[in-house]
This record gives C-alpha cells, sequence and structure tokens, in this order.
C-alpha cells in the first residue's frame, strides 16, 4: 500500500474541492426549485430491531391516545374517530 504525504493529500482535496461545491450548489438549486423539500428516501432496509422498536412506540403512542380520548371507536359504522379530525357541529343551522 502507497503512502500519501499530506502535500499530496492536500493537493487532491483542493483538485476536487470545486467539483463538491458545484454539485452541492445544484443540489440546492433544485432543492429551491422544488420549494425546499429534500428527498426523504430510505437509503437502506430497517433492521428487524428498529422495526419493533417503531412499533412498540406506534402502540404505545396509540394506546395513550386512546386513554386521553382523542380516539373513539363507533361501534355504528365500524369506525375509528380522532376527535382531531372530527368536523364540529358548531355553526350548522339545526332548525
Amino acid at each position: 500500500m502507497r503512502r500519501w504525504t499530506m502535500e499530496e493529500i492536500r493537493e487532491r482535496v483542493e483538485s476536487r474541492q470545486k467539483e463538491t461545491e458545484e454539485a452541492l450548489l445544484r443540489m440546492r438549486q433544485h432543492w429551491e426549485q422544488t420549494e425546499g423539500k429534500r428527498p426523504r428516501r430510505r437509503n437502506r432496509p430497517r433492521d428487524p430491531d428498529e422495526i419493533h422498536l417503531l412499533t412498540l412506540m406506534a402502540k404505545k403512542n396509540w394506546d395513550d391516545a386512546v386513554k386521553a380520548g382523542h380516539v373513539h371507536y363507533d361501534p355504528e359504522r365500524r369506525v375509528l374517530r380522532i376527535e382531531k379530525l372530527v368536523r364540529s357541529s358548531r355553526g350548522t343551522n339545526s332548525s
């Protein structure tokens, strides 16, 4: 394996720095054109432990919402109702 001197490393970094800055600039311009939305794509699959922990967290959040009364089961319609999303009956004429 070849040993690099600090001068060689510095030259290599400086030679590629312009390319890197141009690539970053292009990427930032693309983000601005798409209203600042950065890509949210996952680059790797989830680990089984990560999946398990996320599932436990979601179940706990769900149980907390049910206990707090934010989520109700409507047996007549057989649906779950989330109180934040239910339209208010205020403002309608019932006469």
